[in-house]
């Protein structure tokens, strides 16, 4: 009687050693899950540097040390901006002028489409180049947006455009080294085509979610045997 109470006891406590291994299998597993999950999305994400970054992932349930029989992973973006800008680039989307009748977009390959001084808006910087006053706007064709253009800019040797209006000779005739320069494309909206791939991120994740929690479980119960 003795022996078979003992064994008894034993056996209990066995299967209790094995359920918590279990679970602590599963929720190691499913934390690898979320890490590779997040690395994934970053990798994704990268062209976007340091938005791209911003990937985390939440754990339930959430307090720490908890077995439960069913754990999950939410892998998310880290802060609204950040969710924002992501979701934007993942899904494309349309955006349209507030504020004003156009978008201005500039023309490739023009004046405007050169890297700027960090922290000016782009069109106030080239209408204080080239004078507000000397910038007319060309109506739409069927084959062609609205197009603002500089006209009688200055050109210099290295393509960047200056101030003009006034250069003419007396005969009316353009002075040397000046053009009317195309430098914006005006459009009420725009769509934005997506510039990365979450969807790829998360199928591949999901794909060895299968492996890392079977690895996972393997480990912890390696240990106790």
């Amino acid at each position: 009687m003795d022996l078979e109470l003992a064994l008894e006891g034993n056996l209990q406590t066995f299967e209790d050693n094995l359920i918590k291994d279990v679970r602590e299998g599963m929720r190691e597993g499913v934390r690898d899950l979320g890490e590779l999950g997040k690395a994934n999305a970053r990798k994704a994400s990268q062209v976007l540097g340091a938005v791209g970054m911003a990937w985390s992932f939440t754990l339930y349930p959430e307090a720490r040390g908890s077995l439960a029989d069913n754990p999950a992973v939410v892998i998310h973006p880290r802060g609204e901006s950040a969710e924002t800008i992501l979701r934007t680039q993942a899904r494309g989307e349309t955006i349209t002028a507030k504020g004003a009748r156009n978008l201005w977009f500039p023309v490739p390959g023009s004046p405007a489409d050169r890297p700027k001084p960090r922290g000016q808006s782009l069109v106030k910087y080239m209408l204080d180049r080239v004078g507000a006053e000397n910038v007319v706007i060309i109506p739409a064709t069927p084959n062609r947006p609205a197009m603002a253009l500089a006209r009688d800019a200055s050109i210099t040797k290295t393509g960047r455009v200056g101030r003009g209006g006034r250069a003419r000779t007396r005969s009316g005739a353009f002075r040397k080294g000046t053009a009317d320069v195309p430098l914006f494309y005006l459009v009420p909206n725009a769509r934005l085509e997506p510039s990365i791939d979450l969807n790829r991120a998360f199928r591949d994740t999901e794909t060895r979610a299968g492996d890392v929690i079977a690895n996972a479980l393997a480990n912890a119960l390696g240990r106790s045997s």
